[in-house]
């Protein structure tokens, strides 16, 4: 080879060295904007979490390189990923020290326009070089990414394991171990429990809202027989047995479809001795609080009898809104200074009747929802501090004016009160010390209450002061205090023996289930009435009807014809 044409190819070979540990920088602004191929997988992966900056955008075949890359990756990597930032500042080190002896050279031994057709003659290795970068650090992520899946993967198949390995010792020679052996593909194992899940919770949604339309034809047969041809009181009798008939039905599946475990405390064993005349206050954490109330009742053989105060929302209920009063239910405004008239009206109306009854108060009027309530939580604490008493870390402070009236109205007609504390298993968190939300009903429907411990303090009426309203409203304010000692007690995991709640005794609680016959015949009666009306076309026509016009005409009718005044 001449010697001019090897002192060029040097001369060519040192340019291209120097351009190849060039700073992104120190690129011509001409080479500014280029777009590289590239097929890395990582990419999609990482490129989310690493919040990668708008100008060094990736499409699937495509990375814009917009940005000052090498200072974008060493902060990028070094700072916020916590990768080996030594032998990455290292790098960067070495790099910018070529660039400036690269900057040197080129000043000394070539012109600026050499330079520039050499380095648009080394665009592709320029790319390479910084794409290679890129793709080492991608790949070190991508490495880690691996390692955590194949952690996260060994644990999830211990877990499996170890509950396959349960369910065998449990039913060693029953039908559960040919299911789980069935179902060893855990892809197969969870679609089959979602579809379990699932029907869990649909079948006791289809059948209480189904038979809705079931229930309100029943009762308006009753209605108009009774109005034309039997006096008034023949026909309460008659609403409080289809009550009972139907919150029978409701119990099934609060009882018998789920496995939660029901205790007792308290003074259980007396209150079933005998029916009696009842005002039943309650603490209110959930939807389930007023299934409670059946429980109880329907124990004593007093579930028809049930009446509730009820929120005022709770008429919107398609038909069963309707139906609550027409049953003897008070609808009421929370924070409405009319609510205090409207209690007393419809006492006088349930007095009026002359027909055994249970008066089921929520004292506090909306529901204890660390979750969702921190507002009502925080304004009972403040209140409770104005009233000289320790704020509550479990129940809200109670509203007193519903319960007055009860007691002042209804004092000679009441055998006692009942104060019933209701406590949810799953409902605090031990590591953080701090009350979770309790199940609603669409929850409790799928299993996820294991225990429901239900405290029954019975108090004869003659032993409540009632000589002043103020009396009332400070005893009601003490059986507050004595709910918030029994709650905080029922989350202290050292009592010891564990189902003794009792602060003032050493009863355990009971478990008293209900049995299959109480309330499977009022299942079946109206799953067999229902299944009569949509067999037929008449039937159909007549379901359908009265659920798309018995909404609006019963809610009409509750608006033109409210409760009467009973003096």
């Amino acid at each position: 080879m001449p010697r001019n044409q090897h002192h060029d190819a040097d001369q060519i070979q040192k340019v291209n060295d120097a351009i190849i540990a060039l700073e992104y920088d120190n690129i011509t602004p001409t080479l500014r904007g280029l777009t590289a191929d590239i097929q890395c997988p990582c990419l999609a992966i990482i490129s989310t979490p690493l919040k990668l900056p708008p100008a060094l955008s990736f499409t699937s075949n495509s990375i814009d390189l917009s940005v000052d890359l090498p200072v974008w990756l060493s902060e990028k990597f070094v700072v916020e990923n916590h990768l080996d930032d030594k032998v990455f500042e290292s790098d960067v080190d070495v790099m910018i020290d070529k660039s400036k002896e690269a900057d040197e050279k080129i000043a000394r031994e070539t012109n600026i326009d050499e330079v520039e057709k050499i380095m648009l003659g080394s665009v592709n290795l320029i790319k390479l070089n910084l794409l290679e970068t890129m793709v080492g650090l991608f790949l070190r992520f991508e490495e880690k990414i691996d390692r955590r899946m194949e952690k996260l993967e060994l644990k999830f198949d211990r877990r499996f394991d170890l509950l396959s390995n349960k369910v065998d010792n449990l039913y060693e020679r029953g039908a559960a171990s040919t299911i789980i052996n069935h179902f060893k593909n855990k892809s197969m194992l969870t679609c089959f429990l979602f579809v379990l899940n699932s029907i869990r919770i649909a079948i006791p949604v289809i059948s209480l809202f189904g038979s809705a339309p079931t229930f309100f034809t029943l009762w308006l047969l009753l209605r108009l027989i009774t109005y034309f041809f039997c006096p008034h009181y023949m026909y309460r009798i008659f609403d409080d047995y289809l009550y009972s008939l139907y919150q029978k039905s409701v119990l099934f599946f609060f009882e018998h479809w789920v496995n939660t475990k029901i205790y007792f405390h308290g003074d259980y064993q007396e209150v079933i001795k005998r029916k009696e005349n009842v005002l039943f206050i309650s603490n209110h954490q959930s939807s389930v609080d007023w299934i409670v109330a059946n429980m109880l009742a329907v124990r004593q053989d007093s579930l028809g009898h049930i009446r509730y105060i009820l929120k005022n929302d709770l008429k919107w209920i398609p038909l069963y809104g309707f139906y609550f009063q027409q049953h003897g239910c008070i609808y009421v405004h929370r924070n409405d200074k009319g609510d205090l008239e409207r209690v007393e009206k419809g006492i006088q109306q349930i007095k009026s009747d002359g027909l055994p009854i249970w008066l089921v108060i929520f004292p506090e009027g909306t529901r204890y929802n660390p979750v969702n309530n921190q507002d009502a939580i925080e304004r009972s604490r403040q209140f409770a501090k104005q009233k000289g008493i320790p704020p509550f870390d479990n129940v809200l402070y109670p509203r007193t004016g519903a319960t007055v009236a009860a007691i002042n109205a209804l004092k000679d007609k009441l055998n006692a009160v009942y104060d019933v504390t209701v406590m949810y298993s799953s409902t605090y968190d031990t590591n953080r010390r701090i009350r979770l939300a309790a199940a609603s009903m669409t929850e409790y429907l799928q299993c996820q209450t294991k225990e429901l411990h239900i405290h029954i303090k019975r108090i004869p009426i003659d032993l409540i002061p009632s000589g002043t309203n103020e009396q009332i409203s400070n005893w009601l304010c003490q059986r507050f205090i004595i709910k918030e000692k029994l709650l905080k007690h029922f989350y202290d995991e050292s009592r010891q023996p564990k189902y003794l709640l009792d602060l003032d005794s050493n009863r355990e609680g009971v478990q008293a289930p209900l049995h299959l016959s109480d309330t499977i015949f009022s299942c079946i009666f109206f799953l067999f009435t229902t299944l009569l009306l949509l067999i037929t076309p008449q039937g159909r026509s007549l379901y359908w009807q009265i659920c798309l016009f018995g909404t609006p005409t019963t809610l009409l009718w509750m608006h033109l014809f409210p409760p009467p005044n009973i003096n």
